[in-house]
């Protein structure tokens, strides 16, 4: 994840925008720059810290029930490991709370399409051709093709 997200990401990035300043390209270098700054910063705040958070956890976590001493008890040895369980069920509970809160339900305040023409495309194109002659002068419910 560090290295593709972070050190191999900007390694690309860096080829693309002097590739671009090199042929001069100066819209594709703005627009380049603009698009690769927003990305990073995707991969900084959706990919890299996360990933780094969960990372440190778990490295704590398991560094307690590795440095027990060879002597350790049994009962010690199984409180560790146990240790180690809730915490890595602490993150799934939190993962899937992060989760289920993409399908909540919520409420619309209002409507969020574009209102329906009845009558289907036919209809509308009837429409259209009404107001058309209409504003050029004559009927064209009286003409023999309707």
């Amino acid at each position: 994840m560090l290295w593709t997200r972070g050190i191999h990401w900007v390694y690309l990035i860096t080829t693309l925008l002097l590739a671009f300043y090199r042929d001069q390209a100066w819209a594709f270098l703005f627009f380049g720059g603009l698009l690769s700054l927003g990305f990073s910063l995707f991969n900084y705040a959706l990919c890299l810290k996360p990933f780094y958070k969960k990372f440190v956890k778990f490295l704590h976590v398991s560094a307690e029930y590795e440095s027990l001493p060879a002597d350790a008890s049994a009962d010690r040895r199984r409180s560790s490991v146990m240790q180690l369980d809730l915490a890595r069920a602490k993150l799934l509970e939190a993962e899937l709370a992060d989760f289920q809160s993409l399908f909540q339900k919520r409420e619309v305040t209002r409507r969020q399409s574009v209102p329906v023409l009845r009558g289907g495309r036919r209809g509308s194109l009837l429409r259209l051709q009404l107001q058309q002659s209409k504003s050029f002068g004559y009927d064209i419910t009286k003409s023999k093709d309707l």
